[in-house]
């Protein structure tokens, strides 16, 4: 009787073990070309950006990868990068088993708040990056983040493969273009590949399956020179709180002198006084430029500071001049505007 009634226990302990298996995550289902040269897979990656105008997005991400070994855990990618114009607004990840038992269930906790950047002052550039220690090989992690943004001057890009010995089971890329936003699309290396593209009314996709492992050998060249890749930027998008204009380069090129540089240059009397006397006995502009470009590397050095627009407009020559430091914008802007102060032609 005793015998029975264990046997019975046991028989409902593993029925209850299989029902709470999720057999999607299961690595038997896994094709074995897939895990040829592999040391990680991708089971499903769905990327859906809803572009709500040309400066309001909804970007949500699910990547579901199969870790087979010790060398596939770099792969993992258990990032979220955002800063005050990207929101994050929920995230979560669990970890299955071989089986597709689950094992792990994360919480907000578990994601330590790091600076994206090092060496820099500061910089609104945040990354909430999961420390993970696995227990066994394989495993697989299951993550999916929503993020909001008016930020859209370049869309998430498209990347199908993610690395040497990674291979993709499945990647979707869509975006929903509610207003019908104009759009530059540029496609890299799509050429023989099993990616397929659709275009419905407002809506772009973009899907790739059972795509085998790249093996890296000695010179093999950068995986990004050869990988396929959909970048995508709005003609009209906007950066934090500016509005831009990339309907071609020169477009591109006038927007970005008009509203982020064109006021840049505000040098004060008292350093064009200072570099004049520097060079006042010189009449090649060629040996101006020398003296003015020893002069910026006597007075100033090179310190990161990224707040707001910074990542892409210049610190005031001005307060470059006061501060004695800047980044490589900065310290560019100022050179050019202390050779301008003394009628030598720059460019930025």
């Amino acid at each position: 009787m005793i015998l029975k009634k264990w046997v019975s226990f046991v028989f409902m302990l593993t029925i209850l073990n299989v029902f709470s298996q999720d057999i999607s995550f299961s690595t038997l289902l896994i094709d074995k070309s897939l895990k040829e040269n592999a040391n990680a897979i991708i089971r499903n990656h769905e990327t859906v950006i809803e572009l709500h105008d040309y400066d309001d997005m909804t970007v949500t991400e699910r990547r579901t990868i199969t870790i087979l070994n010790k060398n596939g855990l770099g792969n993992m990618d258990a990032v979220i990068y955002y800063n005050p114009s990207i929101k994050v607004k929920s995230y979560d990840g669990k970890v299955y088993g071989s089986n597709g038992e689950e094992l792990k269930k994360f919480r907000n906790k578990d994601y330590n708040d790091y600076s994206r950047t090092e060496n820099q002052l500061y910089s609104e550039e945040r990354m909430l990056v999961l420390d993970y220690t696995p227990t066994e090989y394989p495993f697989t992690f299951d993550f999916e983040v929503v993020l909001q943004t008016n930020t859209t001057a370049g869309l998430y890009s498209w990347y199908p493969i993610q690395n040497y010995f990674v291979s993709t089971e499945n990647s979707t890329y869509k975006i929903i273009n509610e207003k019908n936003v104009e759009l530059s699309i540029e496609e890299l290396n799509l050429e023989n590949t099993n990616i397929n593209k659709s275009n419905e009314g407002n809506i772009i996709q973009y899907s790739a399956k059972n795509i085998a492992a790249f093996k890296s050998e000695y010179m093999s060249p950068a995986f990004d020179k050869f990988a396929p890749v959909v970048k995508v930027v709005p003609k009209k998008f906007k950066l934090i709180n500016v509005d831009g204009d990339a309907k071609n380069w020169n477009d591109f090129g006038k927007w970005y002198y008009d509203n982020l540089l064109i006021d840049c240059n505000d040098l004060p009397e008292s350093a064009k006084i200072e570099v004049a006397n520097l060079v006042k006995d010189i009449v090649d502009p060629i040996e101006k430029a020398k003296v003015i470009y020893q002069y910026v590397q006597d007075k100033t050095r090179y310190i990161s500071v990224q707040l707001g627009i910074g990542g892409w407009q210049p610190m005031l020559a001005s307060q470059v001049d006061n501060l004695s430091y800047g980044d490589c914008k900065a310290l560019t802007n100022y050179t050019k505007s202390l050779m301008e102060s003394q009628g030598i032609e720059a460019n930025y």
